[in-house]
């Protein structure tokens, strides 16, 4: 049985991986991004090539037994009435994706929930699909998918909603409630911009 996960946030595991039998092991960390319960952890792994990522990618089955730490961190969604709004680049769309599993998961949340993703373009888009779907599922959620170079293939209002990049202006524009409580995770850049 797995140690008991937070449902109303985002935590990572750590995972201890031996990529070479002869080496010592090397130790990652990997935010949780799935649905919530006890049975299972869900974790995305960009496979940059490392030794970590390389080796879960390549070589690790299901069935295949890990050593894995208990979830740790306090990146977790505030309880209250007030709006959520969630802002993600790149893989920051990982902690955040637990938060929306848990706001889509509490059905007596009347919450409004707002996301706002920032991408190159679809195919650095990850997990957006599923964000579609938990979106919809949300009774006030509101999703805006921004593109800063979106490809020949990418459809404006199917794929993405902006061109270019997410700042204050355009929350403005959008109307974003003020007295939300905000979650930001991105490349420090993103961070900077924003706060």
């Amino acid at each position: 049985m797995l140690p008991e996960y937070n449902p109303a946030g985002s935590r990572h595991i750590g995972l201890r991986l031996c990529p070479v039998s002869d080496s010592p092991p090397v130790a990652r960390n990997y935010s949780l991004c799935g649905a919530t319960n006890t049975a299972t952890y869900t974790i995305a792994v960009k496979n940059e090539g490392g030794p970590g990522s390389g080796f879960l990618h390549e070589h690790v089955r299901a069935g295949d037994v890990l050593e894995v730490s208990a979830p740790r961190g306090s990146f977790t969604l505030a309880s209250g009435t007030e709006p959520i709004i969630l802002m993600s680049a790149g893989i920051g769309v990982t902690p955040l994706l637990a938060m929306l599993h848990a706001a889509t998961n509490d059905d007596r949340s009347s919450r409004e929930v707002w996301w706002f993703h920032s991408a190159r373009d679809g195919a650095h888009h990850p997990f957006a699909d599923q964000l579609r779907v938990l979106m919809k599922a949300l009774r006030r959620g509101r999703l805006c998918n921004i593109y800063s170079r979106p490809a020949t293939s990418d459809r404006l209002g199917v794929d993405y909603d902006v061109r270019g990049h997410v700042d204050v202006a355009l929350l403005r524009q959008l109307s974003v409630p003020k007295g939300a409580d905000f979650y930001l995770c991105g490349p420090a850049g993103f961070l900077a911009d924003l706060v």
